[in-house]
């Protein structure tokens, strides 16, 4: 399934539930795809203060509380297992952003970080153009970037 089939079915899904069409801003915010099983996305989205993991096979939607979730894991983690990003929008970039400038020396998937940056090099995602999709000045997280898999702290 391409990702613009999977964010139209979850829009679809969206639209389907009161409870998610009267959350502030809620939209898709990203979607991870395994190239070997690309039926089983994973899509979160967000709005306000309410995020929820939404399963296209089923039309269901689970919410994520905010205490069980960091991008470190939730992100990092999968993109070490394989996973790759599928689609994610700026404010999700921005809030990626200022997490690795905050938190790096804690940061367990150091391989998937790399992998999430050099998605954003290939991708033109840069400082410049995350502020000004977003209009906030976002730290520059490139600078943790490593070619290198074998990385130094």
């Amino acid at each position: 399934m391409n990702i613009e089939n999977i964010l139209k079915r979850t829009n679809e899904i969206i639209r389907k539930y009161e409870e998610l069409n009267q959350i502030n801003d809620f939209k898709s915010r990203y979607v991870l795809i395994d190239k070997k099983d690309d039926k089983n996305p994973i899509i979160v989205a967000y709005g306000y203060d309410e995020m929820y993991k939404l399963d296209i096979t089923n039309d269901t939607f689970v919410p994520i509380a905010d205490w069980d979730y960091n991008f470190d894991d939730d992100i990092f983690g999968e993109l070490e297992d394989g996973k790759e990003i599928g689609y994610m929008d700026f404010e999700t970039h921005y809030n990626i952003w200022c997490s690795i400038d905050d938190i790096y020396d804690d940061i367990e998937h150091i391989d998937g970080m790399n992998k999430y940056l050099e998605y954003c090099l290939n991708n033109n995602i840069t400082k410049e153009t995350i502020d000004k999709n977003i209009k906030l000045d976002v730290p520059d997280a490139m600078k943790y970037y490593k070619k290198n898999q074998e990385m130094e702290r």
